[in-house]
Parts: structure tokens; C-alpha cells; sequence
């Protein structure tokens, strides 16, 4: 996941060795299965996400009065 998530960072912006080495720090890997959800409902994102392979969707209900 590294080299890709440096790739996709540095296709925008170059980097230091030092700047990339606090960013790796602050990943890591979780897999999901197909159909598994990152977040329920009403549960509040902490956390910056990379896909390296697949898809995510976003999606949000909202009541109307």
C-alpha cells in the first residue's frame, strides 16, 4: 500500500524523504469485503481512508419535514 498511496501523493505534490515518512506512519492497512460498510450511521469519521484497489460509495440520507 505504501508506494501507492507515495505515487498517488507525489503524482501532486513532491515530497521529502522526511515528510513521507511521517505521512506512512499514520497509515494502515484495513480490508473490507465486498459489501462491508467502513461507517454505520451516525457514526462520525476520525480517520482519512486510501483505497488501493476497488470501490467505495458515499452515501446520505436526509430526512425531509
Amino acid at each position: 500500500m505504501a508506494q501507492s498511496l507515495r505515487s498517488t501523493i507525489e503524482s501532486l505534490v513532491p515530497l521529502k524523504e522526511e515528510e513521507w515518512e511521517l505521512i506512512d506512519a499514520r497509515f494502515f492497512p484495513i480490508s473490507l469485503e465486498a459489501g462491508e460498510l467502513l461507517l454505520k450511521a451516525g457514526e462520525v469519521c476520525h480517520h482519512l481512508y486510501f483505497s488501493e484497489t476497488g470501490l467505495l460509495r458515499f452515501y446520505e440520507w436526509t430526512q425531509e419535514a
